[in-house]
């Protein structure tokens, strides 16, 4: 057995072994790297939907106040028609019964 063969033969497969050793290290930081960046994609990605959903909230909220604003004013035309069509129902009354300046 030739015991410097094989004490290079060990020598070398440490260097090897601490080249793989490099190479997995410098893999698992650009690894943790690539990770830390899609983290922070996501977590800004998610912002933004979460400043969206509350924006669209806003604007539904507001177009539903607009909405219930309209019906209110639309039910006081309604009224004031009715009042308007009452009256003019007792002044064509009046004007088929004759009476002319109240006499």
């Amino acid at each position: 057995m030739d015991v410097e063969k094989t004490i290079e033969f060990i020598l070398e497969q440490q260097a090897q072994a601490a080249v793989f050793q490099t190479e997995a290290a410098v893999f698992q930081a650009k690894t943790e790297k690539r990770f830390d960046a899609i983290s922070k994609l996501l977590q800004n990605g998610m912002q933004m939907l979460v400043d969206y959903q509350r924006e669209t909230n806003t604007k539904i909220n507001s177009l539903v106040d607009a909405q219930l604003r309209n019906e209110e004013g639309i039910r006081q035309l309604r009224e004031a028609q009715q009042k308007t069509d009452d009256r003019f129902g007792r002044w064509l009354d009046a004007q088929r019964g004759g009476a002319t300046n109240g006499h």
